[in-house]
């Protein structure tokens, strides 16, 4: 997810997804994705702040930059997608299909 996007950006378009119900309780990768697509269309279209994902606001401070990928992060990755019910087939099929079967 190197879209160049801060923190509060995306948390305040994800919550905006998800506020209209439009997905099952169990999609968050497609919440995620439609999100991220929403976010860059909107930054792309107007003066939307890529920092906070405010229009017109006055932010200084640049997104942070990612960072590399730790075992940590990883760890954290895999207690998710157990928590969340996610199998190695499910993500087989959304990298094949780009969306959950």
């Amino acid at each position: 997810m190197d879209a160049g996007f801060g923190a509060h950006a995306i948390a305040h378009y994800a919550a905006m997804v998800v506020a209209e119900a439009e997905f099952q309780p169990h999609q968050h990768i497609p919440e995620l994705r439609e999100a991220l697509r929403r976010l860059a269309r909107d930054t792309a279209l107007g003066d939307l702040c890529r920092a906070c994902g405010v229009p017109g606001c006055a932010c200084t401070d640049p997104p942070v930059e990612d960072r590399p990928w730790t075992p940590e992060d990883q760890a954290a990755f895999q207690r998710t997608l157990a928590h969340l019910g996610v199998t190695p087939d499910d993500l087989d099929a959304l990298d094949q299909t780009g969306s959950p079967s």
